[in-house]
């Protein structure tokens, strides 16, 4: 359910990587003016570097980023001090790189970042070490990349990623191996690219090449672009083919050409382009035209010029600058104007000058792209006449009817729109019940799954944004896995997959413990309060486990309190009606409370983001 929420957010940010941007959370920002439109900000080789404030139309009003006229290749943008404003970080030549952070009103306070005077050809900002702080991590030509933890109020140290001195022109992040952790993968110019696994704590365990292949490799993105759910990586290479490496889920890669296409590729962008549910690459070409590859979601592309125009543009970033739903591109053009493109749903872009600057832009960022993440909040359900109350974050509560006496009740995210809206699964015929509004109205969805003695779940168990029904089977203590809805009444047909967990008679409950955008399950114990959990969807012993709450309370899962994408526990007590939440999956007593007027001890609790305020 949380999972499918946080996915939303990821589409509206240009991919579908719901596993990479929730290791992110500082980049769910207001933009650097805080108005909520997409601005963009460019790294200007000795000038001034831009900020250009967008007006949520696809037009921008640009102004300096700072005061200095330094040799700047590279920026990347993230909420680095905590404030939640986009903050920027610009990456130098032979000069000490700039830590800008954003006042709020798109001016910035700037300084050095630190006293290092390297090469810094990329730079890349994700959360190396999830303790919600966003690090940074510079690509240097001909000296070691750097790792620099962020301490979240603007401050970093810094160590090297590894001992190699390759000629570094890139960074891109995400999960190429089954540790878990965030790795980066390095564009390297003339050498081999690499990957580095990170360690978890904000370092690298080491570092391997992606292929034999040396070519002159300007960019890379990440992006898992066969749909097989492991991350691969698009390289942009200057006067050769460009590739894709198709990742194995264990850290090595696959390597074939995009196209027979050899421009002059300063930089590659992965994004859902054309709308249909796969990654897309959009590469920056040198003095001919700029090229979108559109994937048929095998991980081949075909490629036609986005448009007419053969400018010096040396970086792009992918987003919806206009708030149209389709994804739009802006160019940094080498002394020309940059360009925004803007998508219009029928898959053409019709292209304008971002400014009448003609700077030395040498690559952009997008700030804003992401809506911040929002606490669900929580409902209760009249179990004896099908009555629903949900409380929006104001605290106003939305009462109707749906469902008939003795119902089981769900929450899910059923059409994929980012909003939970209620389900049933009936106990004398192991009917489903699905409805697409948080109002009185008959079911959208009806199906029959499972057996009517079987406990209902809502959850996004492979993180493409929707939540499906699967079912816990007491008898078994085993928990059936679908990933599709039925319809027209029919059979779902058999899960997609089980495994067994937990005692007789343990409660399941369903959340995202790990902030990884896949659901998982979990156990309460009513007549303890105890609590155990699994970070996969397989049989093991408990991830993690801890006592929360009195015998008899009942449970439910958010991502209540500090919202950083993981969720964690509340029990609503029947002999107070009250909800009590824990931020942490750790034991403790409640870190908040909630009575909730009107209910009444028989009542059952639910959650979601209800879309209601």
């Amino acid at each position: 359910m949380a999972a499918a929420w946080r996915m939303r957010r990821v589409m509206l940010a240009a991919t579908l990587l719901a596993a990479l941007l929730v290791l992110i959370p500082g980049t769910a920002a207001a933009g650097v003016d805080d108005d909520g439109d997409v601005d963009a900000v460019f790294a200007i080789f000795s000038a001034h570097n831009r900020a250009c404030l967008g007006d949520g139309a696809g037009g921008f009003t640009c102004g300096d980023a700072d005061s200095l006229d330094d040799a700047t290749r590279s920026v990347a943008v993230g909420d680095l001090d905590g404030d939640g404003d986009d903050d920027a970080v610009f990456g130098n030549t032979a000069e000490r790189n700039r830590l800008c952070l954003s006042d709020g009103d798109g001016t910035f306070t700037c300084a050095d970042f630190n006293t290092d005077t390297d090469n810094s050809e990329g730079t890349g900002i994700a959360d190396l070490d999830r303790d919600g702080n966003l690090d940074v991590v510079f690509a240097n030509e001909g000296q070691r990349n750097d790792a620099c933890r962020g301490d979240g109020a603007g401050a970093f140290t810094c160590t090297d990623v590894s001992d190699d001195t390759r000629l570094s022109t890139h960074v891109a992040f995400g999960r190429f191996d089954a540790g878990g952790t965030l790795d980066a993968v390095f564009a390297n110019f003339t050498e081999r690219n690499q990957l580095c696994l990170g360690d978890g704590a904000g370092g690298f365990a080491g570092c391997t090449d992606v292929s034999t292949d040396t070519d002159s490799t300007r960019g890379v993105d990440t992006g898992d672009v066969d749909g097989d759910g492991d991350l691969d990586a698009v390289f942009a290479n200057d006067g050769q083919a460009n590739q894709v490496c198709l990742g194995d889920g264990a850290g090595a890669f696959t390597c074939s050409d995009v196209s027979a296409d050899t421009d002059t590729t300063e930089a590659v962008a992965l994004g859902d382009v054309d709308g249909d549910d796969d990654l897309d690459a959009v590469f920056a070409n040198n003095g001919q035209t700029n090229r979108l590859c559109v994937n048929d979601g095998s991980g081949s592309f075909a490629c036609a010029d986005l448009s007419a125009a053969t400018d010096a543009t040396q970086g792009l970033a992918v987003g919806d600058v206009d708030g149209d739903d389709d994804l739009d591109v802006v160019f940094a053009n080498n002394s020309q104007r940059d360009r925004v493109c803007l998508k219009d749903g029928t898959g053409v872009f019709t292209c304008s000058d971002v400014s009448t600057d003609t700077f030395n832009s040498q690559f952009v960022a997008l700030a804003g792209l992401i809506p911040p993440l929002v606490a669900p909040t929580v409902g209760m359900v009249d179990p004896s006449q099908g009555q629903w109350q949900l409380r929006d974050s104001a605290g106003t509560i939305t009462s109707f009817f749906f469902g008939n006496p003795g119902d089981i009740p769900v929450m899910g995210d059923w059409d994929c729109d980012g909003i939970d809206t209620p389900g049933l699964f009936r106990t004398s015929d192991a009917f489903a019940y699905l409805s697409n509004a948080n109002r009185s109205q008959v079911a959208d969805i009806r199906f029959f799954f499972g057996d009517p003695a079987d406990l209902p779940l809502a959850g996004d168990w492979d993180g493409d944004g929707c939540d499906t029904l699967s079912i816990y089977r007491p008898s078994e203590q085993r928990f059936y896995i679908v990933n599709k809805l039925g319809q027209d009444e029919g059979g779902l047909g058999p899960a997609d997959f089980s495994f067994t967990f937990g005692n007789p008679g343990d409660k399941p409950v369903v959340g995202d413990w790990d902030g990884d955008g896949i659901d998982e399950v979990g156990l309460h114990r009513e007549s303890t309060g105890f609590f155990y959990f699994r970070n996969t969807l397989d049989t093991g012993v408990a991830s993690d486990q801890f006592f929360f709450g009195d015998p008899g309370d009942r449970f439910v899962a958010g991502d209540w309190g500090i919202v950083d994408g993981v969720d964690t526990p509340a029990i609503f007590r029947p002999s107070d009606l009250t909800f009590y939440f824990r931020h942490t999956n750790t034991p403790g007593n409640a870190d908040s409370t909630s009575v909730f007027p009107g209910a009444a001890p028989a009542w059952l609790p639910v959650a979601g983001h209800f879309g209601l305020g």
